[in-house]
């Protein structure tokens, strides 16, 4: 296909699936799922739509070698987008307009651009299947903005053997930042863990008019603060040292612009461990002094940090603490290759498409579905490339008049076309 061809239809099809509306709470992405998997049916492309116990929708479709001699790719992106909310857009959310350079509506950064990116991949490569070195699967999930219970948690244990080994590209990274000097394009190559922790005490309990010593809401208190208080340290790792190299003027800088102002925070995230409470439950009835308590805390650990690690660490901790504590919910981080072969594709050929800057590793900001995945998959990147800077699309993402520009959109489905093509087809 010309450029002009794909280009054309690229545009009609992210319009298309923006004017599904797909709010998680609507739980209708199967109209995309059918919408997608309509498009496919005159291609060689296998589609099937994966129903979680709530009546989810998850797309799957695949392209299978013949004579597969590497790991497969998984192309990942999610069909649920978050409400619209009661505020007045410029053009209606669900409306794909195309108006003042731009796709305007609710996921066309989150992350529907993605799926049309991945949808025009998988249609240039099916064209070429007699020449592919590795199965290739597009997968497109429900319930991401709502925790992905029903989305990728339920897919990765219903099928496991889709990301077993596998080179997955995600959504979380793939946005530009420039100095005066130099242009970047920044890629999620790994993603904190999420542990949940429960602290619970005793005590005695009474009147709050004979309040007693040995209260339970005391302990808690103390240990919380104990825990709060101990200074931040990290570890150097890959990711945050290739990160820490290409911005270190910018870092060291006591004033930074305002188009830079997320780069400390950012940095900031990816070196410290950080931990919030959740919640507290400390009695129910006024003027009752509780004789227990409970406290749920939420840590996210650096990518590297081992449940066994991190289980020494509280250890060491909290016993000198008068409670009790136990790890409720562990899930280890995960960092990929900085230096991938796929990488490499990316940074090659993104200047023929538009961008010409250096590609520098960060680590994901929030949970991606990359979570769910992460003891299976060999690599996951987050990269829906488009030239929109990082601090525009923060922005935009979940707010009102969410958008991309025509332009940004197009380089992304050229690059990955040219990415993935390169990537699964013998020469």
């Amino acid at each position: 296909m010309s450029h002009e061809v794909i280009e054309g239809k690229a545009v009609r099809i992210l319009q298309e699936l923006v004017r599904i509306n797909t709010a998680n709470e609507e739980a209708e992405e199967y109209q995309a799922a059918i919408y997608i998997q309509e498009l496919l049916k005159d291609y060689p492309i296998q589609t099937e739509i994966v129903y979680s116990p709530e009546g989810r929708a998850n797309l799957i479709a695949s392209i299978k070698s013949d004579h597969p001699e590497k790991e497969q790719l998984v192309l990942l992106s999610h069909l649920d987008v978050v409400s619209p909310g009661d505020k007045e857009w410029t053009y209606p959310p669900f409306s794909g307009k195309e108006a003042d350079g731009c796709i305007w509506g609710r996921g066309t950064l989150d992350t529907k651009q993605l799926t049309v990116m991945h949808l025009i991949a998988l249609l240039e490569v099916s064209e070429k299947r007699a020449q592919l070195n590795r199965d290739i699967y597009l997968v497109s999930t429900a319930d991401e903005e709502n925790g992905s219970k029903e989305g990728m948690e339920f897919l990765a244990k219903e099928r496991p053997e889709l990301f077993e080994g596998a080179i997955v590209l995600s959504e979380g990274g793939g946005f530009t930042l420039s100095t005066d000097s130099e242009d970047y394009m920044l890629f999620a190559s790994g993603e904190k863990g999420n542990t949940v922790v429960k602290l619970s005490a005793s005590g005695d309990g009474g009147h709050a008019g004979s309040p007693p010593e040995n209260q339970a809401i005391h302990h808690i208190a103390t240990t919380l603060q104990h825990l709060l208080k101990q200074e931040s340290k990290t570890e150097e790792y890959p990711i945050l040292q290739a990160f820490e190299k290409a911005f270190i003027e910018l870092l060291n800088e006591d004033k930074i612009d305002e188009s830079h102002a997320f780069l400390p925070k950012l940095h900031e995230y990816m070196k410290y461990e950080t931990c919030t409470i959740d919640e507290i439950n400390v009695g129910e009835k006024i003027s009752v002094i509780p004789y227990k308590g409970e406290v749920y805390i939420e840590f996210r650990t650096l990518p590297f940090i081992s449940e066994e690690k991190f289980t020494k660490k509280l250890d060491e901790l909290l016993s000198n603490q008068s409670i009790q504590w136990e790890i409720v919910h562990f899930q280890r981080g995960y960092e990929s290759d900085i230096d991938h072969d796929i990488i490499q594709l990316f940074e090659k050929h993104s200047d023929t498409y538009g961008f010409s800057g250096k590609w520098v590793p960060f680590t994901a900001l929030g949970k991606t579905d990359g979570r769910f995945i992460s003891t299976l998959a060999k690599d996951i990147y987050g990269i829906s490339p488009v030239t929109i800077p990082f601090a525009d699309v923060l922005k935009r993402v979940h707010s009102v008049d969410e958008r991309i520009e025509t332009d940004a959109f197009l380089y992304g489905v050229h690059l990955m076309r040219k990415v993935v093509t390169d990537f699964s087809l013998n020469e």
